[in-house]
């Protein structure tokens, strides 16, 4: 009989390749213990059938807290009546390492469908309300995210857990054209051991130059500068990370 840490170990070899993973879900109950967590650090793609990119889409709604579904049926925010109103059988979120905006925007995309072009019925409030509440469930559920993809005007920082969430980030791409420099300013705050920072429409923001001089072991930079701005205290803020960084890509 092969021990778990040795399962473990084969498994976590295997992520990359999530087709044998879901074979191996289903082998028995031990094995799928293994797998779940394995499968939900980035989320299970579950091949990208869109019908089954649904139903992923789905779990994650299904694991809002009774105080977000509450909020959002007060602001006449109707979730899929597919959700699931039993218990689920993991804490599948507590999983994830990985945080996307686009990920999430597709999950209020689905909910929304073409609701989102009508301004009459006010949803494009609706819609940043239930990004919200998604936002909040990861950061509240995720003790350590690794990879942070941030294109959104929601202050994440600011969300509760949000120090615990983030302090162990390790990769972070962010575009300054959406996240406010006090967002950046409060992660600061937090998240001080990043290896990798990609920054679109960089700029000279403060919050920005924060973020950059708490970092104690920034490697890689990629600037992507479609504003075609300067940015000298960014560049001498880079200058002062001269000691750790030895990959700088400029776009």
């Amino acid at each position: 009989m092969i021990i778990v840490d040795c399962l473990n170990l084969i498994f976590d070899e295997l992520r990359t390749n999530k087709k044998y993973l879901h074979f191996f879900f289903l082998v028995n109950r031990e094995w799928c213990h293994l797998v779940v967590p394995i499968l939900w650090r980035k989320y299970p793609s579950f091949l990208f059938q869109r019908e089954a990119e649904k139903k992923l889409y789905n779990i994650i709604l299904s694991c809002l807290p009774s105080s977000s579904r509450q909020l959002l049926f007060d602001n006449d925010i109707k979730l899929p009546s597919t959700i699931f109103s039993k218990p689920l059988l993991f804490d599948y979120i507590s999983f994830c390492k990985y945080l996307e905006s686009k990920f999430v925007n597709e999950i209020v995309d689905m909910v929304f469908k073409d609701k989102l072009l009508d301004p009459e019925k006010n949803n494009h409030e609706k819609s940043l309300l239930l990004e919200q509440e998604i936002y909040k469930l990861f950061i509240s559920k995720c003790k350590n995210i690794k990879e942070l993809v941030c294109e959104t005007i929601q202050p994440l920082s600011l969300f509760p857990g949000a120090s615990t969430c983030f302090s162990q980030l390790y990769s972070l791409k962010v575009d300054v054209n959406y996240v406010d420099s006090n967002t950046l300013y409060e992660m600061a705050l937090f998240c001080k051991d990043l290896n990798e920072l990609t920054i679109y429409n960089s700029r000279d923001q403060s919050g920005l130059i924060s973020l950059i001089n708490a970092q104690r072991n920034l490697k890689s930079i990629t600037l992507y500068n479609s504003s075609k701005e300067t940015c000298r205290e960014l560049s001498k803020e880079l200058v002062r990370k001269g000691n750790t960084i030895n990959t700088i890509n400029l776009s």
